[in-house]
């Protein structure tokens, strides 16, 4: 049907509010490389496929005369036969690729950058015809990594072996299912269908991925503890699974889900899952400016909404930059979707990498598994870590926060260490061993890191400035209540309610962490202090504790 000029006006409209809907869709666009890259894995593998039919199967580089030469066998029938199967699949798929290029762009292409549907029966005939052929291309690509998958097992000879060809495979799926879910027409039911199947791929992904890794690691504590949680772990998806088919799903745990905070002023767009540990679901977001944050949905382990999860983060966010300052703090907040609280946002935040500044600072996840003598070298950046592990104690002691094992602590692209995960803050908050600090109060089900290192200070193998807590503590001290508690308000109050019995006892219980600091250092560390001068002594070194016992902040 034609369009006159006012019509063609309300479509730009119409353009213009998606893209005010969906501010910086440029990650989509950058989905459009994939055309040349699948061109690309495509042909090589058809030449891989060839030369194996051809030339025979590879076993080993071996030197001839002074160069290296690629020894081959024969491939037997049955390997001949999955070959010759995945040859017709990929001939198959390049000619179906070629035939749907020139229509993914000029229809499907172009309905998802103006966010419309194709309008006349025309348009929506050739739509569904559109839809079948990307159907049979995706159940083509399937066969063919099917086909594949079953010979790379075949091959395989060993366990990790057969774990990596499946991680292989299960890659192409996911990339598979992206491709499939980004041609369908934005805003479709057809599309939202299409990035569900391809998240769960990405899940299946994710399991293997763990499983590959495990399989890689040495026997040791490490592995043990990987294995551990890889088994909890399971239990928990098994649990929210169940618990997922009796309620309504997240309204914004899906891609391209968008959320407008009316308080900042701020439009988010899912980007898609992340898989960085714990046991709830998280998504990428990205701002207009191309920051990316991390959305955790407001439930528990095993799926039941806890919406004071997402208000504890919020909370501990603030208390954090308070305390640590913008270099050693993560911005976070709770999410609101009609005035109920569905998750929090959190800033993503990159971890130190080959290439940045400093050198590279140590693996607290690995040292707290098997601690060594890493973190008492005599550097300027062991000495700032040493330090920004006692802050760090400080800071989660007031929240009462005991989930702190070494993966719950980064280095950023410029060193600095910072802590995170604060959501089972406040959760002992009443238990009576969590009302003194201590070495081997354990509520969670692995270790905290600073139980590691206050035990090791005591045994006298772990160097510690116990005097450069009290610095820490003066900030705490210096807050008003007012300005301490205001952060921690809203979680109380949608937790208990405002003005309760419960409300003020747990008040007062928060509250009394802060006033009674100082007093709880002090005697837990001349506990340790005594602790470690008997250790030293049997082990004959000299006693190293007189300095910190003569400080004011100890005496």
């Amino acid at each position: 049907m034609p369009l006159d000029n006012e019509n063609v006006q309300v479509l730009q409209q119409k353009r213009e509010q998606r893209r005010q809907e969906i501010q910086n869709q440029t990650y989509l666009g950058r989905q459009q490389q994939q055309w040349q890259q699948e061109r690309d894995v495509l042909t090589q593998r058809a030449e891989e496929v060839n030369s194996r039919l051809e030339q025979g199967i590879p076993v080993q580089w071996k030197q001839v005369n002074g160069v290296m030469t690629l020894e081959r066998r024969k491939a037997g029938y049955s390997e001949r036969k999955a070959l010759q199967n995945e040859k017709s699949l990929l001939e198959a798929k390049q000619e179906t690729r070629e035939q749907l290029r020139q229509r993914r762009s000029s229809l499907s292409d172009t309905a998802a950058r103006l966010g419309l549907a194709p309008e006349g029966a025309d348009q929506e005939a050739m739509e569904k015809k559109l839809l079948s052929k990307e159907r049979k291309h995706l159940q083509a690509s399937l066969a063919d990594i099917k086909a594949r998958e079953k010979y790379m097992l075949f091959q395989a000879g060993t366990k990790q072996a057969r774990l990596w060809a499946q991680a292989q495979c299960q890659q192409e799926r996911v990339d598979a299912a992206a491709h499939y879910a980004l041609m369908m027409p934005v805003g479709s039911v057809e599309r939202r269908r299409a990035m569900a199947v391809k998240e769960n791929e990405q899940i299946k992904l994710n399991k293997l991925n763990k499983k590959l890794k495990m399989e890689k690691m040495p026997q040791g504590p490490e592995r043990e503890n990987a294995e551990k949680t890889f088994a909890r772990h399971e239990k928990f998806d098994a649990m929210k699974k169940l618990v997922g088919a009796f309620k309504k799903a997240n309204p914004l745990s899906r891609e391209e889900a968008v959320y407008r905070d009316e308080q900042d002023d701020k439009t988010y767009v899912n980007k898609g899952r992340a898989f960085f540990g714990g046991t709830k679901p998280m998504y990428i977001f990205e701002d207009s400016q191309g920051q990316e944050f991390l959305y955790k949905e407001a439930i528990n382990c095993v799926g039941f909404e806890k919406t004071q999860g997402a208000l504890v983060t919020e909370a501990a966010s603030k208390l954090q930059q308070k305390l640590c300052g913008d270099d050693h703090s993560i911005p976070a907040s709770a999410v609101r979707v009609n005035g109920k609280i569905v998750g929090s946002l959190q800033k993503k935040v990159d971890s130190w990498r080959e290439g940045d500044p400093g050198l590279p600072p140590p693996d607290l996840f690995k040292w707290q598994q098997d601690p060594d003598e890493t973190l008492n070298a005599d550097t300027p950046q062991m000495e700032e870590i040493r330090t920004g592990l006692l802050r760090e104690h400080v800071l989660d002691w007031l929240l009462c926060n005991f989930d702190t094992k070494g993966e719950n602590f980064l280095f950023d692209r410029r060193g600095n260490l910072v802590s995170f995960d604060k959501e089972a803050s406040f959760s002992h908050l009443s238990d009576k061993d969590a009302q003194d600090m201590s070495y081997d109060y354990v509520p969670h089900s692995n270790d905290t890191i600073y139980n590691v290192i206050f035990r090791r200070y005591a045994q006298g193998l772990q160097k510690l400035d116990l005097t450069k807590t009290e610095q820490f503590v003066e900030q705490v001290e210096n807050m008003s209540e007012q300005e301490y508690m205001e952060q921690f308000l809203p979680m109380l109050e949608e937790k208990y309610g405002r003005d309760t019995r419960k409300y003020h006892e747990n008040y007062q219980k928060i509250l009394d962490r802060k006033t009674q600091l100082r007093e709880k250092y002090r005697a837990f560390y001349q506990k340790l202090l005594d602790e470690r001068r008997e250790n030293l002594r049997k082990l004959g070194k000299a006693d190293d504790t007189q300095d910190a016992r003569n400080s004011d902040f100890l005496r």
